[in-house]
């Protein structure tokens, strides 16, 4: 079977969607057979989640253990120890994830975008991602049409050289609990593009309605939240917001579960994995337009809002608590949208492609 050599430009073991994306691929390419190799740029491999490592049966391999002090160090980390590995690994397909150049040519690279618009676009950023995106890769995946247009528009990329695959993930790990079992509770992330500025006042609305319901911060600690966002100190005092910590995949599944909606007033959304494992839990969602409109429908599966309209989330909110029979439809259907993003289609897309590649080159 074909060798393939996965790469994350940063740390492979942190929780995020990139590495979800990552180790979906990973583990479902060796369940098939395949030689698969994930290199991750920094880390600690004993971190990888449990969920992950009892799935993939490649190898893994690091390239420093201690994060990168700079994006400087990255680079220069994958240019010399990142192009020895794949000298030795000699893999037939390298695929990309934060698309790194390297002195490598013995095997055609594939990149995914997640998405362009999600970090600041300084003048260096962009001409970074046009070297990478332009020079290094022979194909780039796209992970929805709206990534695939910011390609097309900011970074100019040739047409013929984009094909979108939409995310996938294995849903049999995931299931719906009724409503009956369920907190009176949502669940919101954090950090800048998440917005969670929005989800806490709507959350307070929901209280001073006289709502009683608890907000879980999915992720991270109290402190560790306030040190990335402090102007959100004055809103994080209530005690029925409770923030989780670091959770591993099994735990956040039930999180999934125990909680009647999620809340991601996102500033921008390439694709996100948490909508659909909420879906595939049978959670509607509360959320914003830079969410693709493929995934969350308005009034089908949940709701869609302007990211800073904290008071049509709180209505939203409440019609989901309130009506069990509203709930119970946007569960059915949100459970029907998680099932067209299997990662069994989504690899099938991605072999054809790497066996294209392969015999182009």
């Amino acid at each position: 079977m074909m060798k393939v050599v996965l790469t994350r430009s940063h740390n492979a073991f942190e929780i995020g969607g990139i590495n979800t994306y990552v180790w979906s691929i990973a583990c479902e390419l060796s369940r098939k057979g395949f030689d698969v190799h994930v290199v991750s740029g920094c880390g600690e491999v004993d971190t990888l989640d449990k969920y992950w490592a009892e799935r993939f049966n490649g190898q893994i391999h690091v390239l420093k253990r201690a994060n990168f002090a700079s994006q400087h160090e990255q680079l220069l980390t994958w240019l010399r120890r990142g192009s020895q590995l794949m000298h030795q690994l000699r893999p037939e397909i390298v695929h990309f994830n934060g698309a790194i150049p390297f002195l490598f040519d013995d095997a055609p690279s594939v990149a995914t975008c997640h998405g362009i618009l999600n970090k600041r676009l300084t003048l260096p950023i962009l001409l970074y991602d046009k070297l990478s995106y332009r020079h290094f890769t022979k194909a780039i995946i796209a992970v929805s049409e709206k990534v695939r247009d910011e390609l097309y528009n900011y970074i100019k990329v040739s047409k013929t050289k984009v094909i979108v695959i939409p995310i996938g993930f294995d849903i049999s790990s995931f299931g719906p609990i009724p409503f009956e079992k369920r907190e009176n509770a949502i669940l919101c992330g954090w950090g800048y593009i998440k917005n969670p500025e929005a989800s806490l006042k709507a959350f307070h609305e929901l209280k001073k309605n006289g709502i009683n319901c608890r907000l879980y911060v999915a992720g991270l600690s109290r402190k560790q939240a306030l040190i990335s966002m402090p102007n959100l100190s004055s809103l994080v005092q209530d005690q029925d917001i409770i923030f989780t910590g670091r959770l591993d995949k099994y735990s956040m599944i039930k999180l999934y579960q125990r909680v009647k909606c999620g809340l991601l007033p996102s500033l921008y959304e390439a694709f996100p994995y948490g909508v659909l494992e909420l879906f595939a839990c049978g959670t509607p969602v509360v959320g914003s337009y830079a969410i693709p409109n493929h995934v969350l429908r308005h009034a089908y599966n949940g709701f869609m809002v302007l990211p800073h309209d904290f008071s049509a989330m709180t209505k939203y909110v409440s019609k989901l608590f309130e009506d069990d029979k509203l709930w119970k439809k946007m569960s059915k259907n949100a459970q029907q949208t998680a099932n067209l993003f299997s990662i069994s289609k989504m690899t099938k897309d991605l072999i054809n492609l790497y066996q294209n590649l392969v015999k182009s080159y």
